[in-house]
């Protein structure tokens, strides 16, 4: 039997590098370490990002920098995933491109080697896809809005309805600040009614 203090170095050298601790100590100190000791190997590590890659396999779950998806949304989102799967945030730097599609994933590959933390990504894709012109575009987005528009494409009326409320409670969260509030949401959902002939 290994003294506690080698125990914990044998089982570390398992955790951190995958390798198998030279010695087995006894049964008694061994569920100790377990119990002591993170036991997150590199093959766990592969199977999480394993199960991030295949959340993020079709372009519906990627954020594609449109005017009608959110990045701080889409952002938040995958820093949570890759915290419930206990991912370390290296890892999750190394795989961020699988989250992006479109022109998301091609300003991301002009600046991916500036990006030395999720931090650096989140700063550097924010200043592109929340800035004002783009939250500026999306009030335009709103502004142009018509019913009959969403009439040609929907069964039913009540279905253009729903699809205009949704389109404009998901573009407003781009607008700039000033015009996220709910009168602002009543205003371009009338807006886009009223200019009906």
């Amino acid at each position: 039997v290994y003294p506690e203090g080698e125990i914990r170095n044998d089982a570390l050298a398992y955790v951190c590098n995958g390798r198998t601790p030279i010695a087995q100590p006894s049964h008694e100190a061994s569920s100790t370490t377990r119990n002591d000791i993170s036991n997150y190997t590199q093959r766990d590590s592969a199977r999480a990002v394993g199960s991030l890659l295949n959340m993020y396999k079709d372009n519906a779950s990627k954020y594609g920098g449109t005017i009608k998806e959110n990045f701080q949304e889409a952002f938040d989102k995958y820093l949570r995933v890759i915290d419930d799967l206990q991912i370390p945030s290296d890892k999750g730097l190394q795989v961020l491109h699988n989250m992006l599609t479109g022109e998301a994933l091609s300003f991301y590959s002009t600046i991916r080697d500036n990006c030395q933390t999720l931090g650096d990504a989140q700063t550097l894709l924010g200043a592109e896809f929340m800035s004002a012109a783009r939250q500026n575009a999306a009030r335009r987005e709103l502004d142009s809005l018509l019913f009959r528009n969403e009439l040609a494409k929907a069964d039913s009326p009540l279905e253009a309805l729903e699809s205009l409320r949704k389109t404009i409670t998901r573009v407003i969260t781009q607008c700039p600040e000033r015009y996220r509030g709910e009168k602002f949401r009543i205003d371009f959902f009338r807006r886009a009614i009223q200019s009906e002939p």
